[in-house]
């Protein structure tokens, strides 16, 4: 997966593929039905045992929502430089069209991870 991310997720504007190859080896990325995620982290100096990441969008869409989930999850959990972060900027906001093709409205995060 992390040699050939495109093989997981494709080539083209596709989360799983861009954020494998942004993050260098250190972390798998790979996209579920029903609005699942799952992300493995490499042991590293924050997280020495790894990590272990699932993220499931409730109303099960995988466009809309999990993309800027996912991205201010890593930043959160501060897996992913601000540079890394820069790069993968597309998939931080979605934005939401009519039927008409209009932008209408952006997704965008607003929650805070808290440690237990």
């Amino acid at each position: 997966m992390i040699e050939f991310p495109e093989m997981v997720g494709g080539h083209r504007n596709r989360l799983d593929t861009d954020l494998m190859k942004a993050a260098k080896g250190q972390v798998i990325s790979k996209v579920g039905a029903e609005g699942v995620q799952l992300l493995g982290v490499k042991p590293c100096n924050r997280y020495p045992m790894g990590l272990g990441i699932a993220i499931k969008i409730e109303d099960g869409d995988i466009r809309r929502a999990r993309d800027p989930v996912v991205l201010e999850t890593l930043r959160q959990l501060e897996i992913l430089d601000e540079d890394q972060l820069t790069g993968l900027s597309r998939f931080a906001h979605a934005k939401i069209h009519n039927h008409r093709r209009l932008d209408v409205g952006e997704v965008r995060t607003c929650f805070k991870i808290e440690e237990v």
